[in-house]
């Protein structure tokens, strides 16, 4: 998934290929602690890594990036709600 966000990125794609990269990296050190605790064989490893970047490449594939469509987008963020006053008390008397 994100492979196709560094493909898709229009502009400076470094700190999403930063954060592939890191992606990655994690995956492999994933890999190589499963494999030398012997929990899994390099196989079977090796297929569920091939098959989480299909299956993370497709679903980013079928979904489009769109633009923002929202209404402060371009302007100052929308005001936030008063604070509330607390509806409880701490004496330190039990």
């Amino acid at each position: 998934m994100r492979l196709q966000l560094v493909l898709r990125t229009t502009g400076d794609a470094s700190l999403r290929l930063a954060a592939f990269a890191l992606a990655e990296a994690a995956t492999l050190a994933t890999m190589a602690l499963r494999i030398g605790a012997s929990a899994h064989s390099w196989q079977d490893v090796s297929a569920g890594m091939i098959l989480g970047h299909v299956t993370g490449f497709v679903i980013a594939a079928l979904h489009p990036i769109r633009p923002i469509e929202a209404s402060h987008a371009a302007s100052t963020l929308p005001r936030a709600p008063e604070a509330e006053p607390a509806m409880f008390t701490w004496t330190w008397a039990f």
